[in-house]
């Protein structure tokens, strides 16, 4: 299975250096296709091609012979994305296979095919439990209490209140004073972030 990721595709998965980014082709393959056999990077000999949700995928040019994909890991519903916009959640007929956040079941109709994200997260983690761990461990008698982990620009009154009560409990720290350590870090377990979250009994993440 030969695989191109479009430009945009490409930036926002493996070159972008924001922690959103999983910044490697092979834990790429392995976290979307893992039992695909013999899948692998090749923009030139493709026969499949993931695009991006919110770049210039709504103006290519599709060809007849490749099998478009289309990744999202946001409520992309809830969001302003051009190629949503455009043709809503399934409306681009060029579009064979979607991984989607915002459903909740495996859809299957003659036109395209849609998985819920959440199955790809939970299969990466049961395959790879072992290798997903700090390498920094932190004895339970002196983590600390709780990390709170969110964006807050969205619902910040409820998330606040959420972080005041978790703040009467004992101390709540705010992912925020990790920002210099974990910008440029991959969120896809990368060892600094599981070196943050050892440091901590509870992690809430909104």
């Amino acid at each position: 299975m030969k695989i191109k990721l479009e430009n945009g595709a490409d930036q926002h998965w493996i070159t972008d250096s924001h922690y959103s980014s999983i910044k490697s082709y092979d834990k790429f393959i392995k976290y979307f296709f893992p039992d695909t056999v013999n899948a692998s990077i090749d923009n030139n000999n493709f026969k499949y091609c993931i695009l991006n949700l919110n770049g210039m995928s709504h103006d290519i040019t599709y060809e007849d012979n490749i099998i478009y994909i289309l990744i999202c890991v946001e409520n992309c519903n809830a969001h302003h994305y051009n190629l949503y916009n455009k043709y809503g959640a399934f409306g681009n007929r060029n579009i064979k296979i979607y991984f989607y956040n915002h459903i909740d079941k495996i859809i299957q109709t003659d036109e395209y095919m849609a998985f819920p994200i959440i199955y790809t997260q939970i299969e990466y983690f049961n395959k790879y439990y072992n290798d997903i761990k700090p390498n920094v461990i932190t004895s339970f008698k002196d983590k600390k209490f709780c990390l709170f982990v969110s964006n807050n620009h969205f619902r910040s009154n409820i998330k606040e209140n959420i972080k005041g009560f978790l703040q009467e409990i004992d101390v709540c720290d705010s992912l925020n004073i990790y920002k210099n350590i974990l910008y440029d870090k991959s969120c896809y377990h990368s060892i600094e972030l599981m070196n943050v979250f050892n440091k901590y009994k509870f992690i809430f993440v909104c």
